[in-house]
């Protein structure tokens, strides 16, 4: 068993991390204040890198595909397909600070894209 990448959500009460046990990977969440395990959902990402929403609502992943950016909801709702690129591999993304709807993700590609107007 090994934990890694954790991160902090925007409100400071939650942390996520990976969760790998026997090569499966999920994301965990726990509490902030007491440790306590809040949720857990498998990770089919291709990097080890979790985002919060500024809501500290949701976790964006990369897919395992390397090129989809995907949010899920702590509330139990389905994950979110948030964007598909045509390159073969996005190596890291990042969300912009004043993050509203997924339409504002930066993917660095070669070099950095602003992705503006999602749908």
């Amino acid at each position: 068993t090994s934990d890694e990448s954790p991160s902090v959500s925007p409100d400071g009460k939650l942390i996520a991390y990976i969760h790998n046990e026997a090569g499966a990977y999920h994301v965990a969440v726990m509490s902030a204040e007491n440790g306590e395990s809040l949720k857990e959902f498998d990770f089919p990402g291709a990097r080890n890198l979790l985002v919060w929403t500024a809501d500290s609502k949701s976790l964006i992943t990369m897919g395992g595909d390397w090129r989809t950016l995907w949010e899920h909801p702590l509330d139990g709702g389905p994950p979110r397909q948030l964007t598909d690129f045509p390159a073969d591999q996005t190596s890291f993304f990042a969300i912009s600070p004043d993050y509203k709807s997924p339409s504002h993700a930066a993917v660095l590609l070669a070099k950095a894209v602003l992705i503006e107007n999602l749908k």
